[in-house]
C-alpha cells in the first residue's frame, strides 16, 4: 500500500513542481505554491484509491487538501482506521 512518496506523487502531479525544482514539506500549499487545479486533486485522489485509500466524498475538502502536511495526515489517518 502507498509504496511513493506524498510529496513526489504531488509534485509530479503538479503544474510547477518539476518545471521549478520546488521543495516541498509539509507547509506547502496545494494550490497556491503547487498550482494543483480540482482536476489535479481528482487525479490524485484516483492514485489513493488505486493504492488502497478510499476517500469518501464528505472527506472532500480543503481541511484535508490544503497542504502537503494536511494531505499526509489525513492518509495516515485512512491507513490507520483501515487497520482498526
Amino acid at each position: 500500500m502507498l509504496e511513493i512518496n506524498i510529496e513526489d506523487k504531488l509534485k509530479e502531479l503538479s503544474n510547477l513542481g518539476n518545471k521549478y525544482n520546488l521543495v516541498i514539506n509539509n507547509q506547502t500549499e496545494l494550490i497556491r505554491d503547487l498550482g494543483i487545479d480540482s482536476l489535479t486533486i481528482v487525479a490524485f485522489i484516483s492514485f489513493l484509491e488505486e493504492n488502497g485509500i478510499m476517500v469518501p466524498d464528505e472527506d472532500l475538502n480543503a481541511e484535508y487538501f490544503s497542504t502537503v502536511g494536511a494531505v499526509k495526515a489525513y492518509v495516515e489517518h485512512r491507513k490507520d482506521s483501515k487497520k482498526g
